[in-house]
Protein backbone atom coordinates (compact mmCIF):
# COMPACT_ATOMS: atom_id res chain seq x y z
CA UNK A 1 0.00 0.00 0.00
CA UNK A 2 1.34 3.64 -1.17
CA UNK A 3 1.79 6.30 1.43
CA UNK A 4 -0.84 8.20 -0.59
CA UNK A 5 -3.18 5.71 -0.20
CA UNK A 6 -2.55 5.21 3.48
CA UNK A 7 -3.52 8.56 3.65
CA UNK A 8 -6.54 8.46 1.56
CA UNK A 9 -7.90 5.95 3.74
CA UNK A 10 -6.90 7.13 7.39
CA UNK A 11 -8.90 10.50 6.26
CA UNK A 12 -11.78 8.16 5.48
CA UNK A 13 -11.36 6.41 8.47
CA UNK A 14 -11.28 9.72 10.57
CA UNK A 15 -14.36 10.81 8.91
CA UNK A 16 -16.24 7.70 10.08
CA UNK A 17 -14.58 7.77 13.77
CA UNK A 18 -16.23 11.27 14.32
CA UNK A 19 -19.43 10.43 13.80
CA UNK A 20 -19.33 7.15 15.67
CA UNK A 21 -17.28 8.33 18.34
CA UNK A 22 -16.94 12.24 18.71
CA UNK A 23 -17.54 13.74 22.33
CA UNK A 24 -18.61 17.39 20.08
CA UNK A 25 -22.23 17.12 21.18
CA UNK A 26 -21.68 16.38 24.47
CA UNK A 27 -19.00 19.16 24.90
CA UNK A 28 -21.24 21.41 23.88
CA UNK A 29 -23.73 21.35 26.52
CA UNK A 30 -21.10 22.04 29.28
CA UNK A 31 -20.74 25.11 28.22
CA UNK A 32 -21.11 28.37 30.66
CA UNK A 33 -24.81 29.41 30.31
CA UNK A 34 -23.74 32.59 31.96
CA UNK A 35 -21.54 34.67 29.08
CA UNK A 36 -18.32 35.91 28.58
CA UNK A 37 -16.61 38.69 27.37
CA UNK A 38 -15.02 37.08 24.49
CA UNK A 39 -12.06 38.13 22.03
CA UNK A 40 -10.69 36.14 18.93
CA UNK A 41 -6.98 36.77 18.66
CA UNK A 42 -4.95 35.48 15.95
CA UNK A 43 -5.75 33.78 12.50
CA UNK A 44 -8.46 31.71 11.15
CA UNK A 45 -5.76 28.36 11.19
CA UNK A 46 -3.99 29.23 14.83
CA UNK A 47 -6.31 31.83 16.25
CA UNK A 48 -7.74 31.06 19.64
CA UNK A 49 -10.42 32.44 22.13
CA UNK A 50 -9.69 33.96 25.63
CA UNK A 51 -12.01 35.80 28.20
CA UNK A 52 -11.31 39.24 28.10
CA UNK A 53 -10.10 39.37 31.78
CA UNK A 54 -7.92 42.32 33.35
CA UNK A 55 -6.01 39.24 35.14
CA UNK A 56 -4.15 39.00 31.48
CA UNK A 57 -2.44 42.46 31.66
CA UNK A 58 1.27 41.99 32.70
CA UNK A 59 1.01 38.81 33.14
CA UNK A 60 2.68 35.93 31.87
CA UNK A 61 1.61 33.03 29.82
CA UNK A 62 2.81 29.96 28.78
CA UNK A 63 1.68 28.71 24.98
CA UNK A 64 2.60 25.49 24.47
CA UNK A 65 2.73 24.29 20.77
CA UNK A 66 3.38 26.66 17.98
CA UNK A 67 3.93 25.51 14.94
CA UNK A 68 4.19 28.04 11.89
CA UNK A 69 1.56 30.07 12.79
CA UNK A 70 2.13 32.08 16.39
CA UNK A 71 -0.36 34.90 15.22
CA UNK A 72 -2.32 34.01 18.47
CA UNK A 73 0.73 34.39 21.29
CA UNK A 74 1.77 37.46 19.48
CA UNK A 75 -1.44 39.08 19.56
CA UNK A 76 -1.89 38.06 22.92
CA UNK A 77 1.71 40.11 24.32
CA UNK A 78 0.26 43.06 22.20
CA UNK A 79 -3.04 43.36 23.50
CA UNK A 80 -2.51 42.63 27.54
CA UNK A 81 1.25 43.58 27.50
CA UNK A 82 2.20 40.26 28.89
CA UNK A 83 5.21 38.31 28.72
CA UNK A 84 4.37 35.28 26.36
CA UNK A 85 6.64 31.67 27.06
CA UNK A 86 6.13 29.79 23.73
CA UNK A 87 7.25 26.04 23.72
CA UNK A 88 7.61 23.60 21.23
CA UNK A 89 10.80 21.67 20.34
CA UNK A 90 9.56 20.63 16.66
CA UNK A 91 12.31 21.85 14.68
CA UNK A 92 10.10 23.31 12.04
CA UNK A 93 8.96 25.50 14.76
CA UNK A 94 12.44 26.54 16.50
CA UNK A 95 13.36 27.76 12.98
CA UNK A 96 10.01 29.81 12.40
CA UNK A 97 10.28 31.39 15.76
CA UNK A 98 14.11 32.41 15.19
CA UNK A 99 12.82 34.39 11.54
CA UNK A 100 10.09 35.90 13.12
CA UNK A 101 12.70 37.17 15.36
CA UNK A 102 15.39 38.52 13.35
CA UNK A 103 12.52 39.83 11.00
CA UNK A 104 11.40 41.64 13.79
CA UNK A 105 14.64 43.87 14.10
CA UNK A 106 15.67 43.97 10.28
CA UNK A 107 11.91 44.80 9.21
CA UNK A 108 10.99 41.66 6.70
CA UNK A 109 7.74 40.34 6.57
CA UNK A 110 7.34 36.90 7.28
CA UNK A 111 4.37 34.51 6.22
CA UNK A 112 2.26 32.95 8.76
CA UNK A 113 1.94 29.54 7.94
CA UNK A 114 3.91 29.64 4.55
CA UNK A 115 0.84 31.30 3.66
CA UNK A 116 1.54 33.70 0.30
CA UNK A 117 -1.54 36.26 1.40
CA UNK A 118 -0.98 36.38 5.25
CA UNK A 119 1.91 38.05 7.08
CA UNK A 120 2.89 38.56 10.96
CA UNK A 121 1.85 42.54 12.06
CA UNK A 122 5.35 42.70 14.14
CA UNK A 123 5.00 46.69 15.23
CA UNK A 124 3.33 46.62 18.05
CA UNK A 125 4.79 43.45 19.28
CA UNK A 126 7.29 44.07 22.61
CA UNK A 127 9.85 41.26 21.98
CA UNK A 128 11.04 41.40 24.86
CA UNK A 129 8.47 39.84 26.71
CA UNK A 130 8.27 37.18 24.09
CA UNK A 131 10.37 34.07 25.34
CA UNK A 132 10.68 30.61 23.84
CA UNK A 133 12.04 27.36 25.14
CA UNK A 134 12.82 24.76 22.35
CA UNK A 135 11.18 21.68 24.83
CA UNK A 136 7.65 19.38 24.77
CA UNK A 137 5.23 19.82 28.31
CA UNK A 138 4.57 16.80 29.75
CA UNK A 139 4.36 14.96 33.40
CA UNK A 140 7.92 14.83 34.46
CA UNK A 141 11.31 16.23 32.93
CA UNK A 142 12.81 13.39 30.78
CA UNK A 143 13.81 13.08 26.91
CA UNK A 144 10.81 11.57 24.87
CA UNK A 145 9.58 10.08 21.37
CA UNK A 146 7.76 12.99 19.62
CA UNK A 147 6.02 10.97 16.53
CA UNK A 148 5.98 12.61 13.00
CA UNK A 149 2.88 13.04 12.14
CA UNK A 150 1.10 10.93 8.98
CA UNK A 151 0.99 13.95 6.24
CA UNK A 152 4.73 14.98 6.00
CA UNK A 153 4.22 18.45 5.26
CA UNK A 154 2.41 18.90 8.57
CA UNK A 155 4.56 20.33 11.32
CA UNK A 156 2.87 19.19 14.83
CA UNK A 157 4.37 15.51 16.21
CA UNK A 158 3.20 13.84 18.98
CA UNK A 159 4.04 12.50 22.53
CA UNK A 160 1.11 10.06 22.54
CA UNK A 161 1.53 9.12 18.74
CA UNK A 162 -1.63 10.33 18.06
CA UNK A 163 -1.81 9.30 14.49
CA UNK A 164 0.00 6.05 14.51
CA UNK A 165 3.26 6.66 12.77
CA UNK A 166 6.30 4.87 12.75
CA UNK A 167 8.81 7.62 12.89
CA UNK A 168 9.93 9.96 15.85
CA UNK A 169 12.69 12.26 16.87
CA UNK A 170 13.72 12.73 20.20
CA UNK A 171 13.10 15.93 22.28
CA UNK A 172 13.65 17.38 25.87
CA UNK A 173 10.33 17.20 27.99
CA UNK A 174 9.21 18.71 31.04
CA UNK A 175 6.49 19.73 32.98
CA UNK A 176 5.46 23.43 32.93
CA UNK A 177 7.17 24.13 36.26
CA UNK A 178 10.29 23.68 35.02
CA UNK A 179 9.89 25.14 32.07
CA UNK A 180 9.41 28.52 35.06
CA UNK A 181 12.09 28.11 36.87
CA UNK A 182 14.34 28.83 33.43
CA UNK A 183 13.10 32.43 33.59
CA UNK A 184 12.63 33.02 37.23
CA UNK A 185 8.95 33.49 37.20
CA UNK A 186 6.27 31.94 39.95
CA UNK A 187 3.27 29.84 39.16
CA UNK A 188 0.99 32.65 40.77
CA UNK A 189 2.35 35.01 37.84
CA UNK A 190 1.01 32.77 35.38
CA UNK A 191 -2.32 33.42 34.33
CA UNK A 192 -2.98 31.40 31.00
CA UNK A 193 -2.00 28.47 29.78
CA UNK A 194 -2.54 26.94 26.18
CA UNK A 195 -1.92 23.47 25.59
CA UNK A 196 -2.16 22.34 21.73
CA UNK A 197 -0.03 19.12 22.42
CA UNK A 198 -1.08 16.76 19.90
CA UNK A 199 -2.51 14.50 22.10
CA UNK A 200 -0.97 14.44 25.34
CA UNK A 201 -3.39 17.25 26.69
CA UNK A 202 -5.09 14.64 28.53
CA UNK A 203 -2.36 13.59 30.81
CA UNK A 204 -0.61 17.56 30.77
CA UNK A 205 -4.56 18.17 32.43
CA UNK A 206 -3.93 15.55 35.07
CA UNK A 207 -0.38 17.09 36.57
CA UNK A 208 -1.69 20.57 36.50
CA UNK A 209 -4.29 19.70 38.37
CA UNK A 210 -2.62 17.39 40.78
CA UNK A 211 -0.32 19.79 41.36
CA UNK A 212 -2.46 22.59 41.84
CA UNK A 213 -0.83 24.40 38.84
CA UNK A 214 -4.52 26.59 38.31
CA UNK A 215 -4.02 29.43 35.66
CA UNK A 216 -6.79 31.77 35.36
CA UNK A 217 -7.64 30.46 32.01
CA UNK A 218 -6.70 27.05 30.25
CA UNK A 219 -7.03 26.77 26.13
CA UNK A 220 -6.55 23.44 24.97
CA UNK A 221 -7.27 21.52 22.34
CA UNK A 222 -8.45 17.93 22.26
CA UNK A 223 -6.54 16.78 19.70
CA UNK A 224 -7.82 13.08 20.03
CA UNK A 225 -11.22 14.06 18.69
CA UNK A 226 -9.80 15.03 15.45
CA UNK A 227 -9.02 10.57 15.35
CA UNK A 228 -11.49 9.69 17.84
CA UNK A 229 -12.55 6.23 19.11
CA UNK A 230 -14.49 4.38 21.53
CA UNK A 231 -11.68 6.08 24.56
CA UNK A 232 -11.93 9.63 23.25
CA UNK A 233 -15.32 10.68 24.74
CA UNK A 234 -14.15 9.04 28.47
CA UNK A 235 -11.15 10.86 28.34
CA UNK A 236 -12.39 13.90 27.49
CA UNK A 237 -14.60 14.01 29.59
CA UNK A 238 -12.10 13.02 32.76
CA UNK A 239 -10.13 16.19 31.08
CA UNK A 240 -13.16 18.37 31.71
CA UNK A 241 -14.72 17.08 35.16
CA UNK A 242 -10.69 17.19 36.25
CA UNK A 243 -10.68 21.13 35.03
CA UNK A 244 -14.13 21.36 36.89
CA UNK A 245 -13.29 19.97 40.45
CA UNK A 246 -10.20 22.18 39.98
CA UNK A 247 -12.94 25.74 39.76
CA UNK A 248 -12.67 26.00 36.22
CA UNK A 249 -15.79 25.96 34.04
CA UNK A 250 -16.15 26.03 29.61
CA UNK A 251 -16.32 29.51 28.95
CA UNK A 252 -16.29 28.67 24.94
CA UNK A 253 -16.15 25.53 22.71
CA UNK A 254 -15.63 25.91 19.30
CA UNK A 255 -17.74 23.04 18.17
CA UNK A 256 -15.03 20.93 16.93
CA UNK A 257 -11.84 20.54 19.82
CA UNK A 258 -10.90 24.07 20.87
CA UNK A 259 -12.14 24.50 24.69
CA UNK A 260 -11.28 28.09 26.89
CA UNK A 261 -11.52 27.18 30.44
CA UNK A 262 -12.33 29.74 33.02
CA UNK A 263 -11.30 29.59 36.94
CA UNK A 264 -14.25 30.66 38.54
CA UNK A 265 -13.02 30.34 42.37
Amino acid sequence: MTATVKRVLRRIEAGIRKLLYSPAAWLSKQVLSSQKKLSRLGTEYGGWTVVQESSLHNSWAILCGAGEDISFDLALQTVYKCNVLIADPTPQAVAHFALVSSSACSGKRVAINNSTSEFYDLANVDFSMVHYTPVAVWTKKTTIKFWLPLERSNVSHSITNLQNTDEYIEVAAEPLSHMLKKFAVSEEAVQLVKLDIEGAEVDVIDWMCDNSFLPKQVLVEFDEMTFPDRTTLHRVKHANNRLKNAGYELAYFDGRSNCTYLRMK
